[in-house]
C-alpha cells in the first residue's frame, strides 16, 4: 500500500509540472521552465505570456533580424513579424553598397572635376529613371548640380540629393515632366528660379530647413503639385514660384504667421485661395 501511495503521488507531482511552470510573476527572469503562449507583436517588440494561472511573467524583446536585405522590410527572426520601413542601401565613398554591393543608382551621370570636388552636370549614360546621386566621386565630395543638369529629362521618376551638396543651379530639374519624388539635401540655401519648372508630375515637396531663397518661378507649371513645405528659415521669395500650379491647396510654413509676414516677398508670390498653414494659425492668399 505505501508503494502505491508513492508511486501516485510521484505521478502526481509529474503531472502538475508538466502543465504548470511553477513560478510566479516574482520568479519571471526562469523564462525557461514557464510555458508560453503565441507571440504578440507591435511594431517596436515582440513579446509573450506564461499561459499559467497566477503567473504573470512576459517574455519581450524587440524585434531583431540576422540578415538584412537591402530594400525589404526586415523580419523578425523570433516572431516573423515585419517591422519598420526597407532596409536602405549604405553606401561608400564609391557608391558601392556595403551590405549588398549594388553600385548606386547615380553611376553614369556626366561630372566637372573642380579643385577638391565635383559637380553633376548631366544624366550622361545614367540608366536609372530613379536617380541617387553618390555623395562621392573619385573620393571626392560632389558639392553642387550645374544649371540645367537634367533638364528636359522625360525619364527621370525620382531624385535623391546628398547632403554633401550645398548649391543647385538654376533650371537643373526643369522640364523634367515624370520626376514624382524629389529629396532635397540638408545644407542647401537657395531654391534657385525655374529649378522644377514644368514638373508636371511631381506632387509635394519638402524644402529642407536651411534654405533662405526660393527663386522665380521655381515651381511654375506643377500643376499636380498639391503641397510644399516651406521653412521659417527662409527670407525672401522672388517673383512668382508657384504660377499656374492648379491643384496647390496647402503651403505649410514651419514659422509663425509673424515669421511669414516678415518675409520679403511680393503680393502675388502665393495663388489665390492657396492656404499657408503656419504654427500658430493659417493666412488664406487673396
Amino acid at each position: 500500500m505505501k508503494k502505491v501511495s508513492i508511486c501516485f503521488f510521484v505521478a502526481l507531482m509529474t503531472a502538475f509540472f508538466m502543465v504548470s511552470c511553477g513560478f510566479s510573476g516574482e520568479d519571471s527572469e526562469k523564462l525557461d521552465s514557464h510555458r508560453w503562449g503565441r507571440y504578440q507583436y507591435d511594431d517596436i517588440n515582440h513579446w509573450r505570456e506564461c499561459l499559467d494561472e497566477g503567473c504573470e511573467a512576459v517574455d519581450t524583446e524587440a524585434h531583431m533580424s540576422e540578415y538584412l536585405v537591402c530594400m525589404q522590410i526586415p523580419t523578425c527572426d523570433i516572431c516573423g513579424h515585419k517591422y519598420g520601413g526597407p532596409t536602405p542601401h549604405f553606401y561608400d565613398e564609391n557608391g558601392t553598397c556595403v551590405r549588398c554591393e549594388e553600385k548606386q543608382h547615380g553611376e553614369g551621370l556626366d561630372y566637372f572635376h573642380g579643385d577638391g570636388y565635383y559637380v553633376v552636370t548631366g544624366i550622361g549614360e545614367c540608366p536609372y529613371e530613379a536617380v541617387e546621386i553618390s555623395a562621392f566621386h573619385n573620393d571626392l565630395p560632389v558639392t553642387e548640380i550645374g544649371s540645367h543638369a537634367f533638364a528636359e529629362n522625360h525619364e527621370l521618376t525620382s531624385v535623391v540629393i546628398p547632403d554633401t551638396v550645398k548649391t543647385i543651379g538654376w533650371g537643373a530639374f526643369s522640364g523634367c515632366d515624370s520626376l514624382i519624388s524629389v529629396t532635397l539635401p540638408n545644407g542647401l540655401t537657395d531654391v534657385a528660379g525655374y529649378l522644377f519648372n514644368q514638373c508636371q508630375t511631381l506632387m509635394r515637396l519638402d524644402i529642407p530647413n536651411g534654405v533662405a531663397h526660393i527663386g522665380d518661378h521655381a515651381f511654375n507649371h506643377c500643376e499636380a503639385l498639391e503641397s510644399v513645405t516651406i521653412p521659417a528659415s527662409v527670407e525672401k521669395i522672388d517673383g512668382m514660384p508657384f504660377g499656374h500650379c492648379d491643384s496647390l491647396q496647402n503651403i505649410v510654413y514651419k514659422g509663425t504667421k509673424a515669421e511669414w509676414d516678415s518675409i520679403t516677398k511680393n503680393d502675388f508670390c502665393i495663388p489665390k485661395n492657396v492656404t499657408v498653414i503656419c504654427l500658430d494659425g493659417e493666412i488664406v492668399a487673396h
